[in-house]
């Protein structure tokens, strides 16, 4: 198994140089990347207020500390990214213009995060320009 990893790291590693971060201890390194990219983040967290995300959000947010990164947190979104959910970050985002968006959680909470940066950074004019969209499909995120 040993070497079964040691592979997977060496491919990783020969793929992505420095830009990946894995390992066991890599949630305690959260602050020291985010701080590469702002001191203003956005954490959109998957199940917030549950029993067995208390302590992975208590190393990420001490290690935020650590790395001088303010941080906001805010609960992420519920199973497939309901619209909803995505319209109620997008407003969140608009409005408090983070640096960077941390996305903890699964695959839901993951993709909200990113349409809802999304939604909040283009206008709809620059989505109509950009897609050859009309009003109606550039202005949403479910058109039908």
């Amino acid at each position: 198994m040993e070497r079964v990893v040691e592979k997977a790291q060496s491919l990783l590693k020969e793929w992505k140089g420095d830009s990946y971060t894995f390992g066991f201890e890599v949630l305690g390194k959260t602050g020291d990347i985010v701080a590469r990219h702002g001191k203003r983040a956005l954490m959109i967290v998957a199940d917030l207020g549950q029993g067995w995300m208390a302590g992975t959000l208590q190393t990420i947010t001490d290690s935020l500390k650590a790395g001088g990164v303010e941080t906001e947190i805010i609960i992420g979104a519920g199973p497939n990214a309901p619209r909803e959910d995505v319209y109620r970050l997008a407003l969140h985002v608009a409005r408090s213009k983070p640096e960077v968006i941390l996305a903890v959680g699964g695959g839901s909470t993951v993709d909200a995060a990113k349409a809802a940066n999304v939604q909040a950074t283009f206008s709809t004019q620059e989505v109509k320009k950009a897609l050859q969209a009309t009003d109606s499909l550039a202005s949403t995120i479910d058109p039908n």
